[in-house]
């Protein structure tokens, strides 16, 4: 098996120097589209399994490639979309449903029926922002919520119960787990450092996921995240999170894409480590006391985006510029939807921060920036 690459470092930056080492790794230049060795050699993949990894908004492009040019892929062409809908294949505790933009607009009444009037889990389907949010929200015609759905009405969304992700002193009882052909590859409790063995009952409930969707269509090569929390009466559950591209999909400390772990419940866990996590993980041992957390995934920077676009609505009451790269600093967590301007710092490449955008006066990102770059030329100016 070839592992295949389309970014050239950030993402995948340990598996690749790996893969390099022994002698599987493969990049896809897009613009010249052609495949290069470890050498830097051009080289054809006709009739050679190949493993695709890379990021979200380059996927598509590099599966297609590599079945243009013969290659054996893992995926498939549409096995990327179907992981997606995921919510369709499985059933869960809690209670989940995949609507456009168009529909929630339409009917908001049916977020009441299914959730309750309290608050529900809200995600982009391909993962640019998601948020536990109040179902008030979507009956607020002027907000910048409603303006955003307004610009994604073709776009699928996620909505859900709210997890409750039971925690020890180490974090969050959330694991991953990489299923390669219908088979379980290796499991890892979300993190990159701690050493311990699986439950069985994780492992049982995940072969039961297995079992389900290897009698449907879904892709039989895909990422399952599973967590031990409590379900709406109280009662202890182990229960699927979410499933994910395998293409481009991170790896914790026991994941691995290179080889199935031989000791999935990590009896001996200091020798189940995968022999690249040994060789290229972090300096120091493994086992060191970092204790992870929820994070709330909310992709600011991906222009035309949800996220962006409810963050320019809250800020500035338009929608986001194609081309726009903004960043977002805060000592905060930022939500769009109740934001304080007087947290956040804005930066558009090299550009000085801005303390408060409250201070201004913009109808647009586009303006903002322009005002950005000119107090940076100026402080240039200054500081010759």
């Amino acid at each position: 098996m070839y592992y295949c690459y389309s970014i050239k470092r950030g993402l995948f930056d340990l598996e690749m120097d790996y893969a390099k080492e022994i002698g599987v790794y493969l990049f896809y230049d897009e613009k010249n589209d052609l495949f290069y060795d470890k050498d830097d050699n051009v080289i054809e993949i006709k009739g050679k399994k190949i493993f695709p990894r890379t990021g979200a908004l380059e996927a598509q492009k590099l599966v297609e490639a590599v079945i243009k040019h013969g290659g054996l892929s893992l995926v498939g062409i549409d096995d990327y979309e179907k992981t997606l809908n995921w919510p369709n294949y499985l059933n869960t505790d809690r209670t989940k449903i995949i609507l456009t933009g168009e529909q929630i607009l339409a009917n908001p009444k049916k977020i009441v029926d299914l959730f309750g009037k309290d608050s529900v889990f809200f995600k982009t389907k391909n993962k640019n922002y998601s948020q536990i949010i109040s179902v008030e929200q979507f009956f607020e015609q002027e907000k910048p919520f409603i303006k955003a759905l307004e610009e994604h009405k073709q776009d699928d969304f996620i909505i859900s119960d709210v997890v409750e992700i039971a925690e020890d002193s180490k974090g969050l009882l959330e694991y991953r787990a990489f299923i390669v052909n219908g088979q379980i590859y290796n499991i890892s409790r979300v993190h990159d450092f701690l050493l311990e063995t699986i439950k069985e009952v994780i492992m049982e409930k995940l072969q039961e996921v297995i079992n389900t969707l290897n009698k449907t269509d879904f892709p039989k090569s895909y990422v399952v995240d599973l967590y031990i929390g409590k379900n709406k009466l109280g009662k202890s559950i182990v229960d699927v999170l979410e499933c994910n591209p395998i293409i481009a999909s991170g790896t914790y400390l026991y994941n691995t894409v290179f080889k199935r772990s031989e000791d999935l419940l990590h009896q001996c866990p200091s020798k189940s480590l995968p022999e690249e996590k040994i060789k290229y993980g972090p300096v120091g041992e493994y086992g060191y006391d970092v204790k992870n957390k929820a994070v709330p995934s909310i992709c600011y920077k991906l222009p035309g985006g949800f996220a962006a676009d409810l963050m320019s609505f809250a800020m500035f009451g338009t929608k986001s510029s194609q081309g726009q790269i903004i960043h977002f600093e805060t000592t905060k967590e930022i939500n769009p939807i109740n934001l304080d301007l007087n947290s956040i710092k804005i930066l558009e490449s090299d550009t000085p921060s801005l303390e408060s955008e409250s201070k201004y006066s913009y109808s647009s990102i586009d303006e903002l920036i322009k005002k950005l770059n000119k107090d940076y030329l100026k402080k240039q100016k200054e500081e010759k």
